[in-house]
């Protein structure tokens, strides 16, 4: 997720601060991420990075990834200061834009994470699941449009859902012939 903020800041200049709720929660996800182990290269503002040094032992890559932020201490320590960060993005823009409800829980669930010592079999845990990506990247994507000037979904997208509509339709219109057609099935 760092990596994608990067890019993005890189290719779209200004696109983040002009939708700064979006940036807000690629941030919160990027949080999410380091706690998952999936995203560990952040450096706290000033540049100052965490004293320690990455410490990973020789194991099966199934328990790194089953440890908070991949079983590295250096990457607990970026994390926390990072979520320091975040808590103070989320105080300014409450200054800045008013109270927002969904900034607020959104925050709330992703730093409770870290009250759970397996945070993946917590009430929480889904936030960690890679799906919930999807919609964080969807928004991305669809502010990367609008500033083209272009539809906020793609068309084939659109296409997409209005296929799984037509089946729904002609399922509930008792059209057996749609129980033959998914369209997950010419997705790969």
């Amino acid at each position: 997720m760092g990596e994608a903020i990067e890019t993005t800041q890189q290719l779209y200049p200004n696109l983040l601060e002009r939708n700064p709720n979006l940036f807000f929660t690629l941030k919160v996800r990027q949080f999410i991420e380091m706690v998952n182990g999936t995203d560990s290269e952040v450096r706290c503002l000033g540049g100052r990075s965490p004293k320690s040094q990455d410490s990973y032992s020789e194991v099966d890559s199934t328990q790194v990834r089953r440890q908070l932020c991949g079983g590295s201490q250096a990457a607990v320590e970026r994390m926390i200061c990072f979520g320091r960060e975040l808590q103070a993005m989320s105080e300014q823009l409450r200054r800045e834009r008013g109270k927002n409800a969904t900034n607020k829980n959104m925050l709330k669930d992703a730093f409770s994470l870290l009250a759970y010592s397996d945070p993946w079999n917590s009430p929480v845990g889904y936030q960690l699941d890679p799906i919930q990506r999807e919609h964080v990247c969807s928004s991305l994507n669809s502010a990367i449009l609008d500033i083209h000037n272009l539809p906020k979904q793609p068309p084939l997208s659109l296409a997409l859902e209005q296929a799984a509509q037509c089946l729904e339709m002609m399922a509930h219109s008792g059209i057996g012939s749609c129980a033959f057609a998914r369209v997950a099935d010419y997705l790969h």
